[in-house]
């Protein structure tokens, strides 16, 4: 079984969403994505306080690796 989402009407809902791909389509679409977000924010510099929300059950990223004193 696939879990994307924590409860079981929003795993359905993303997986229904993405089933109209295979994996190379996808691969394809996340790559398009992820090279976008690393030309726009690779210089990014935020000069204001930022508050960032980091759920339990976030276990995906590296928010954790950006927040200082969150082990």
């Amino acid at each position: 079984m696939i879990i994307v989402s924590e409860t079981s009407d929003a795993n359905e809902n993303m997986l229904n969403m993405l089933s109209v791909y295979n994996k190379k389509e996808f691969t394809h679409l996340m790559g398009i994505g992820y090279v976008g977000f690393l030309s726009d924010n690779c210089d990014l510099s935020i000069k204001c306080p930022v508050f960032l929300l980091l759920g339990e059950k976030n276990t995906t990223g590296k928010v954790k690796a950006y927040i200082c004193g969150v082990s």
